[in-house]
């Protein structure tokens, strides 16, 4: 990703670079380091293109799973 943005002085700019990297975390990861950190799972969702997200996760039909976590103790999130 690049970035430019107009600086005060006239006519100039300034360059940014970001680079994105994804990986592909195991249900079984995620959910240990959710439970390490001391947080409690109140979600895990299928997410289509758009960000339309359905209830139950399908490799089939989703490109990631959105996993919501909260402090133990709180109430659940509604998917």
């Amino acid at each position: 990703i690049e970035i430019v943005s107009p600086l005060p002085e006239p006519g100039t700019w300034a360059r940014e670079q970001s680079v994105h990297v994804q990986r592909y975390w195991r249900d079984a990861e995620l959910t240990e380091a959710i439970d390490a950190a001391g947080l409690r799972l109140a979600a895990r969702v299928g997410q289509r293109t758009g960000a339309v997200l359905d209830r139950q996760p399908d490799p089939a039909r989703h490109s990631k799973v959105v996993y919501v976590a909260s402090p133990l103790g709180r109430e659940e999130v509604s998917a």
